[in-house]
């Protein structure tokens, strides 16, 4: 595969993210913003199955939150956790629901290398006081656009889980200069 591949499922719900907030008009303002590469993979029809390059899926969710968001790279929160609701088909969503918060955790650390060619999640969590953590390893290109995403991504599973209440955290980040990328997430 050669560079660092991500699954255009994350491109694909992010399409459909702007067709339902901004409509025809938001792919043209965002397209604006966007490389050649980026405006085409905009423009033409996505296979969610299909590998695409890291640093381009980077570059459309950096555009996305300057144009539809604050600036600050935290849209990709919400982009994430909206990703994590559109890419769990309604088939599986009814089973989800009746596993704990820590086995939909588990299921989506397992299927990191679906959607990431390199890297790993490993979650740890206490139930009982309905707290996760997370953490991003061996990931070789760490950057806060990403790790958003992923914060967003649990946020959703543990939604998808029939939480309520889903708060969660950067705590650190190693494109922020820190030694580990760590995530944590609270429901009620």
């Amino acid at each position: 595969m050669g560079a660092l591949q991500v699954r255009a499922s994350g491109v694909w719900a992010r399409k459909q993210w702007i067709a339902e907030h901004h409509g025809e008009a938001g792919y043209d303002v965002l397209a604006r913003e966007l490389s050649p590469a980026g405006r085409l993979l905009l423009r033409e029809p996505i296979d969610p199955k299909q590998w695409i390059n890291y640093l381009l899926f980077i570059e459309v969710v950096i555009a996305m939150d300057r144009v539809f968001g604050a600036g600050d790279g935290t849209l990709a929160i919400e982009l994430g956790r909206d990703s994590a609701h559109r890419n769990t088909s309604t088939v599986l969503k009814p089973f989800i629901r009746l596993g704990s918060v820590g086995w939909v955790l588990r299921r989506a650390s397992k299927v990191w290398r679906e959607h990431f060619s390199e890297g790993a999640f490993e979650v740890r969590f206490d139930e009982p006081a309905r707290t996760a953590e997370g953490e991003i390893v061996d990931f070789p290109y760490p950057h806060i656009v990403h790790t958003y995403t992923v914060l967003g991504f649990a946020i959703g599973c543990v939604e998808l889980s029939g939480a309520s209440d889903v708060t969660g955290q950067v705590a650190s980040c190693r494109s922020r200069g820190a030694d580990r990328t760590l995530l944590r997430v609270r429901w009620a």
